[in-house]
């Protein structure tokens, strides 16, 4: 995965923690739901519970880590946005987590964006928990004008 930072992300905008050489354990089990994002088990790997690592980060920083590390960031508690483009790319041979409930390696389609959806920006709004698609849609060219 590449993060790449649009705007500064430092500790208390809710920066990124990784659990150093989680990468190393493989692809885990994750809880799943038709209500949640799929999770990692909070009984076990509660942010109070693992040793973490805090990545703050400027505008115009990249950073790069397995998608098998175990990741997150905690809520803004600042008034400024907190702006990031994050590209990743999974070997077809890795098993993608999903919320599929008869499969929990294999990607529900009802629960993803549309491939051509074009999201731009994903980011947190200040001193809110909840995520929100800032922009999104297929772009597309105007026909020409006949002359």
């Amino acid at each position: 995965d590449c993060l790449l930072h649009l705007d500064d992300a430092p500790i208390d905008s809710g920066a990124l923690q990784v659990v150093r050489g989680s990468h190393e354990n493989g692809p885990l089990e994750h809880v799943l739901g038709p209500d949640t994002a799929p999770h990692l088990p909070p009984d076990v790997y509660h942010p109070d519970k693992v040793e973490t690592v805090t990545i703050p980060a400027k505008a115009g920083d990249v950073i790069f880590f397995s998608y098998l590390t175990i990741h997150w960031s905690d809520c803004n508690r600042t008034d400024e946005w907190r702006k990031a483009v994050r590209f990743g790319y999974h070997h077809t041979d890795l098993r993608p987590i999903g919320r599929a409930e008869d499969n929990p390696h294999r990607i529900d389609p009802d629960n993803v964006l549309d491939r051509n959806s074009n999201t731009v920006v994903v980011g947190f709004r200040p001193n809110r928990l909840e995520t929100r698609q800032l922009a999104s849609g297929s772009v597309q060219a105007n026909e020409p004008k006949a002359s």
